[in-house]
C-alpha cells in the first residue's frame, strides 16, 4: 500500500457537509469554514472565491474545483468584491442534516456550484496538509483523473436531488471520496516547494516516510532515520523539518497517536495493549503524549468518541 493510501485509509471522518446551489445573480455567501478541508465545484457560470483573512477573490471558470485544504471562512460570490450574506442568515435553510439544495439570488445569471467538506478529531490529516496554500484552483482542463472526479459529482448531484434512505452515508462516503480525489489532484498538479505532499516525492525524504508508516511501532533512532535518507542527522533533521513542518521524531509521536486513537474508538484493546501496538512499553509515558496531542486521558477520549458514534 503507498503512503497517501495507508494515511488516508487510517483516518475516520467524524463530520461531513454536501451543499447542491444554484445562486443567481446578483449573490454572495459567506461560509464560515472550520472543517478540515473544503472542495467547490462549479459545474456552471463563473464565480469568485475570497478568504477573509485577506488576500485577492479568485475566479473560478465552469469546471474548476476549488480546494480550501484548511477550510479557512471565505466567501463565495457573483463578482469579486460583493459582501457576503453568512449563510446561516439566510431565511429558511436546515443544516442540520448535512446536505441541502441552496437556492439563493436574484434573477441574473445562475452558478452552480456542488460543494463538499470534511472533518476529523485527529490532528494528522492537518499535518499531511501542510504547506499547501489556502485556496487552490484546480483547472477544468489540467485535472488528473478528471472525468473520476465528474463521475463523484454527478452521483452527489443525484443523491441530493433524489432523496432516498442511506443517503447521509451515501453523501459521507461521497464528501470523503472528492476529498481524496481533489488531494490527489493536487498532488500530480502543483509544485509547491514544501508540505508533506512534497516531501513524498522527494528521493530522500519518500523512503523515510515509507518506513515510519510501515513499522510505526518499532524504536526508530534519528541515526537510523538520517541513513535511510543517506544525509547526516543534522542535514535530514533540517530538510524534514523544512518540508514537513516537524522534526522526524515529533512527526512519529502524531503518526502513532493517530494510530492510538483509531484503536482506542474501534477496539477494546486496554490503553496499555494500545500503547504496546503503537511502540510505547510504558502506559503512563504514552498516556502522557496522548493527553498532550488529543487534551484528555486516553481513557475519556475512549468513552467520548465511542458515545459519539453511537
Amino acid at each position: 500500500m503507498d503512503i497517501l493510501s495507508r494515511v488516508l485509509e487510517s483516518v475516520r471522518f467524524q463530520g461531513w457537509f454536501f451543499a447542491d446551489s444554484l445562486l443567481s445573480a446578483p449573490w454572495s455567501i459567506t461560509l464560515p469554514g472550520g472543517h478540515l478541508a473544503a472542495v467547490h465545484a462549479v459545474r456552471a457560470q463563473r464565480c469568485w472565491i475570497r478568504l477573509l483573512d485577506g488576500g485577492e477573490a479568485v475566479a473560478f471558470e465552469v469546471g474548476d474545483i476549488a480546494v480550501l485544504p484548511f477550510d479557512r471562512p471565505h466567501t463565495v460570490s457573483d463578482t469579486p468584491d460583493r459582501p457576503g450574506v453568512p449563510i446561516d442568515a439566510i431565511a429558511g435553510l436546515d443544516l442540520s442534516n448535512g446536505y441541502l439544495q441552496l437556492r439563493y439570488g436574484g434573477h441574473g445569471p445562475t452558478t452552480r456550484i456542488l460543494t463538499a467538506s470534511c472533518q476529523t478529531i485527529s490532528p494528522l490529516p492537518r499535518l499531511v496538509l501542510h504547506g499547501l496554500p489556502t485556496l487552490i484552483r484546480l483547472p477544468a482542463g489540467q485535472i488528473q483523473g478528471v472525468e473520476r472526479l465528474h463521475a463523484t459529482l454527478g452521483l452527489a448531484e443525484q443523491e441530493i436531488a433524489d432523496v432516498q434512505p442511506g443517503i447521509g452515508t451515501v453523501l459521507q462516503r461521497l464528501a470523503e471520496i472528492l476529498f481524496i480525489q481533489a488531494l490527489r489532484a493536487t498532488l500530480t498538479l502543483s509544485d509547491y516547494p514544501h508540505g508533506w505532499l512534497r516531501a513524498l516525492q522527494d528521493e530522500r525524504l519518500g523512503p523515510v516516510l515509507a518506513a515510519l508508516h510501515a513499522d510505526p511501532a518499532y524504536g526508530w533512532t534519528l541515526v537510523e532515520l538520517a541513513s535511510l535518507a543517506h544525509l547526516s542527522r543534522s542535514a535530514f533533521t533540517d530538510r524534514f523539518s523544512k518540508l514537513v513542518g516537524t522534526s522526524p521524531i515529533d512527526y512519529l509521536v502524531q503518526w502513532r497517536m493517530h494510530l492510538a486513537a483509531r484503536l482506542l474508538i474501534e477496539t477494546d484493546a486496554s490503553v496499555a495493549a494500545v500503547a504496546h501496538q503503537v511502540g510505547y512499553g510504558s502506559e503512563p509515558s504514552f498516556a502522557r503524549l496522548f493527553r498532550a496531542n488529543f487534551g484528555v486521558p486516553p481513557g475519556r477520549f475512549r468513552t467520548t468518541h465511542r458515545s459519539v458514534r453511537t
